[in-house]
């Protein structure tokens, strides 16, 4: 007779409407809206307001023995600090609208969205006897590499620096930069990526 199987799938998706938080009510103080950032940073909160998060997998056992393959997914995100700078814009518009509030002074952000992120782990099991039974696997399956969040391309000598309001439309409390810079780096967020690379593991049960 053939043994017994199963195959199962799971996928869990966690979607985020909204993460907004206002200091205080002082007009110079804008309502920020966090979604798509690593933000917010204040104290008493969680970061990484990734717009949506997923995290599935597909397992298969048969007789005595299984194994597994998991999925964890991550989209673009901005850092905090440019989410803080679109709440001055959005603030901004606003005020030029003719609403409440002050006008706030900016200078454009050159940041880079990060590229989505994708992770696999592979485990496995197996009843040696009814006695010794052994588990196992590998954590990041294709040693995927952390994504770099916060690279931004500056604005390098050549840039003309009294256009780059007008550029973008001359928005409210826009201000051109001071100066040239060079291109940011970024960095890794071991919090939410990966920074170790391909690792394994195995242990072992032993029923007496």
């Amino acid at each position: 007779p053939l043994a017994a199987a199963s195959l199962n799938f799971n996928l869990q998706a966690t979607i985020l409407d909204y993460y907004k938080t206002k200091q205080s009510p002082a007009p110079f103080d804008p309502e920020t809206d966090w979604k798509g950032s690593l933000g917010p940073t204040l104290t008493g909160t969680n970061g990484g307001a990734y717009d949506y998060r997923l995290f599935g997998g597909v397992n298969y056992a048969r007789d005595s023995w299984n194994v597994g393959l998991r999925l964890r997914y991550l989209p673009g995100v901005h850092t905090a600090g440019w989410a803080s700078q679109q709440a001055i814009k959005e603030n901004n518009a606003r005020v030029a609208a003719g609403g409440p509030g002050i006008l706030l002074s900016y200078t454009p952000s050159t940041e880079v969205k990060s590229d989505a992120y994708s992770i696999f782990d592979l485990s496995f099991g197996v009843n040696v006897n009814k006695t010794i039974s052994v588990r196992g696997g590998i954590t990041n399956l294709f040693d995927t590499e952390p994504e770099v969040v916060g690279a931004s391309t500056g604005y390098p000598i050549g840039t003309n620096l009294g256009s780059v309001c007008a550029d973008l439309g001359s928005p409210a409390g826009c201000q051109n930069p001071f100066g040239y810079s060079l291109p940011g780096s970024g960095s890794y967020q071991p919090g939410y990526y990966d920074t170790l690379g391909r690792r394994f593991f195995v242990g072992m049960n032993v029923r007496f």
